[in-house]
């Protein structure tokens, strides 16, 4: 029996075959399609005219919040659900060469970075694109844009990733919590509304740079906590 492999070891390994199980997996071809959906919606959309009026700066802000709705409480649950193949490679692949599983943090980790590696380049490629397309010159906003998305990314994946611990099923339990926690909670209980849900978190992030677009329709901001996260400032 060989000696079981340490963290930083099996990481590795782990994250080259859940890559592999979702090249060849029908799983794996249906979340690339999920995937590209709000990436070709959005770029489609920066070739519309602009029916608000609404300046150039403020259109794209909308279309990445946009973007960020679909991503962080739609896909991501299903992308996690989609790759657990935990059970499967834990019985199969990784039984044959060690002999032995390995434990369930190692699955844990290499699931939160096959999951970050599948979400997080659509989203800044797309942020890139729409940036450079509308020519909006402020080098500064796509950099605090990539700054709200990779931690945005890191704080759901982590939501989801815990969901999972605790539930059989986890992407109807993300898409639950994605439902109920970020949309209905913060409607039936708008004054309280801006100290709950994290995507509106993002919303007010984002709207502080364009004045013209309204809190009330993307979020309340100013949290202190949120804005020391993001390195955005109070």
């Amino acid at each position: 029996m060989k000696p079981k492999l340490s963290f930083a070891h099996s990481l590795p390994l782990l994250f080259r075959l859940f890559r592999k199980e979702q090249t060849q997996s029908w799983k794996g071809l249906v979340a690339w399609i999920l995937l590209g959906f709000p990436v070709f919606v959005t770029l489609l959309a920066q070739f519309n005219p602009n029916p608000s009026k609404i300046p150039p700066k403020g259109w794209f802000l909308f279309m990445i919040n946009n973007l960020f709705f679909q991503y962080f409480l739609w896909l991501i649950p299903f992308l996690y659900a989609s790759e657990a193949v935990i059970e499967e490679i834990r019985k199969g692949t990784i039984h044959f060469i060690w002999h032995t599983p390995l434990p369930k943090s190692h699955f844990l980790g290499a699931k939160f970075l096959i999951t970050l590696w599948w979400t997080l380049p659509g989203i800044l490629i797309t942020e890139t694109l729409c940036f450079l397309i509308w020519r909006i010159q402020d080098f500064y906003l796509l950099l605090a844009l990539y700054g709200i998305t990779l931690l945005g990314c890191l704080y759901f994946i982590s939501v989801f990733l815990a969901i999972g611990v605790f539930f059989k099923k986890p992407m109807a339990a993300g898409i639950l919590y994605g439902f109920f926690v970020e949309v209905v909670l913060s409607t039936l209980v708008d004054s309280e509304a801006h100290k709950l849900p994290a995507l509106h978190k993002l919303y007010g992030l984002i709207a502080r740079f364009d004045p013209k677009i309204s809190a009330k329709e993307l979020a309340k901001y100013g949290d202190p906590f949120w804005n020391i996260l993001f390195l955005l400032g109070g």
